[in-house]
């Protein structure tokens, strides 16, 4: 049995053109398979039925309604101890949500479709562009290794409580998480994306925020260090368990997704005039390197500011807050 998830605001509603599309191709599947079964009980086919029950093609579907009803809806799919293939159909936002959600990651298999703007966890795994080829590797799950990815914990405090989220890709704060609450509450991401250039929005409103942006100090301690890092004109803090965020930008590209650890890019230091001639250098990753930008590889890290600042976890941005405490989370995910 496969479970879909379908966020259908995702990518300005382009993800429901994409389930048709996924849909159509499982009914037809689903027709084969039928016949197959049909004529292997009076003998005219050489599957047996008991290769048969490794071809089943049944499948529930549910489209989201709400902001964080896909974590609703993996909370109780997973809690049950059988073990389910769970399939999200969504952006990177829709998969932050279902690892929110996920009860007994050891057991459960999620498998990622994307269709949003930014798709930069699928840009990490290298998955197929073509819909239909992806699928077909989801359905052939019998013949494909699960790969087992890291997972992190991004803990913050929300109207003076103390909150903790997962994300699957990055988690920051400062002013890459500002460009992400811009991008998320502005139409021009929405218009962007029906003209097919949605990445657009990341460079675009970055700029803007740019001039927008308050330098202030931060303290930022790292792993069991009691001596913190004094951070002047501090621009933003990224921790990332893949390369990519903002749709295709590699703040930290040598992020490994297995390798238990978290790699920092952390910027401070810096005039706006060379912020902004760094935002094509960090496209093409060649921001490593420059004066201002550091990348860090550790476990936990702590940041310290004097006012609060927006705070994201795979683009969403949670809350703003002063304090960030970012570390690797112990349980692993299984993806196909």
């Amino acid at each position: 049995m496969y479970y879909f998830i379908i966020n259908p605001k995702s990518k300005s509603g382009q993800a429901m053109d994409l389930w048709r599309n996924i849909k159509k191709e499982l009914e037809i599947k689903k027709s084969i398979r039928s016949y197959v079964k049909s004529i292997s009980r009076i003998g005219l086919s050489h599957i047996s039925g008991e290769e048969y029950r490794h071809h089943s093609m049944d499948y529930r579907y549910v489209f989201t309604r709400y902001p964080g009803h896909i974590t609703e809806i993996m909370k109780r799919l997973t809690a049950s101890k059988k073990p389910k293939h769970i399939v999200i159909i969504g952006g990177d936002g829709s998969f932050n949500e279902a690892i929110n959600g996920l009860k007994n990651p050891y057991l459960h298999r999620i498998s990622f479709l994307p269709s949003g703007s930014g798709n930069d966890l699928a840009r990490s795994l290298n998955l197929p562009d073509q819909p239909k080829k992806l699928l077909a590797k989801i359905l052939d799950a019998e013949k494909n290794n699960t790969i087992s990815l890291d997972l992190g914990s991004s803990c913050f405090y929300q109207n003076g409580k103390r909150k903790k989220r997962l994300f699957a890709i990055s988690s920051g704060i400062g002013f890459d998480a500002a460009i992400c609450e811009d991008i998320n509450q502005s139409r021009l991401k929405k218009l962007l994306n029906q003209l097919h250039i949605g990445k657009l929005a990341y460079p675009l409103i970055g700029i803007k925020q740019l001039f927008l942006w308050k330098p202030q100090q931060a303290l930022l301690y790292i792993d069991e260090k009691q001596e913190p890092m004094i951070l002047n004109r501090f621009l933003f803090l990224s921790a990332h368990i893949h390369p990519f965020e903002g749709g295709g930008f590699p703040f930290c590209p040598d992020a490994d997704y297995q390798d238990g650890l978290l790699d920092l890019c952390v910027v401070s230091d810096i005039t706006r005039g060379k912020a902004l001639t760094l935002i094509p250098l960090a496209k093409q990753g060649r921001h490593v390197g420059q004066p201002g930008i550091q990348i860090i590889r550790c476990k936990k890290a702590r940041i310290e500011l004097e006012y609060p600042v927006p705070v994201h976890t795979d683009g969403e941005v949670s809350c703003h807050s002063k304090v960030l405490d970012i570390s690797t989370y112990p349980e692993k995910i299984h993806i196909i």
